[in-house]
């Protein structure tokens, strides 16, 4: 396969719609750190669009599909970078967008690194990431 190749071919409708959720997901990261008044700005932005097209157009895994084996798999090691993920998993629908708005707050959820506790994540991870032995 060239570097031109792909296995997951786009249309030029698939692109525009990639490059719209991920200017949604910018905005929800930036929203998300300001009303919390913490985060990791610069993290969550330089991946987010890795995460948009992982998440969808590349990853079997869906709020259907989250319980079976059988699905693809994801773990974010980048715990620095977790609103990224939070933006995308909301907007798949994991959970509602609203949730977000409790970042950082006493008793949410939805803290500074990935944990398995906010529908959507598979693992707990931290800021320098998890090493993960699978048998």
């Amino acid at each position: 396969m060239t570097a031109t190749q792909t296995s997951h071919p786009m249309s030029i409708e698939t692109i525009r719609m990639l490059e719209s959720k991920s200017i949604l997901h910018r905005k929800m990261i930036i929203r998300m750190i300001y009303t919390a008044k913490a985060g990791h700005t610069g993290g969550s932005l330089s991946c987010v669009d890795i995460l948009n097209v992982l998440y969808n157009h590349v990853m079997n895994i869906s709020t259907q599909n989250f319980s079976k084996v059988s699905r693809d798999h994801y773990i974010h090691s980048k715990g620095h970078s977790v609103e990224a993920l939070y933006a995308v998993l909301a907007d798949r629908g994991f959970f509602p967008v609203e949730a977000l708005d409790s970042l950082e707050k006493y008793g949410s959820d939805f803290i500074g690194h990935p944990t398995h506790s906010v529908p959507g994540i598979e693992q707990n991870t931290g800021a320098l990431g998890t090493v993960l032995h699978l048998q």
